[in-house]
């Protein structure tokens, strides 16, 4: 990989988690609703990109294609 060539030894590892007192079925729902559009940083990124940022939920994102 290429940032193999430049760096390729890494000082440090980080490993993050988080719990949610939920099941998976009921975390995948409330995401599928989720308005992602209302991040600034979210619209900003699909704006640098071109892309429409209204109405981005991941139900849209994988209607487009998007894995």
């Amino acid at each position: 990989m290429l940032i193999d060539k430049y760096l390729p030894a890494f000082h440090f590892s980080e490993k993050h988690s988080i719990n949610i007192l939920s099941d998976a079925q009921t975390i995948s729902s409330v995401m599928e609703q989720y308005d992602l559009g209302q991040s600034r940083l979210i619209r900003l990124l699909f704006w640098l990109r071109g892309m429409p940022s209204s109405n981005i939920s991941m139900k849209s994102l994988t209607k487009g294609g998007f894995i």
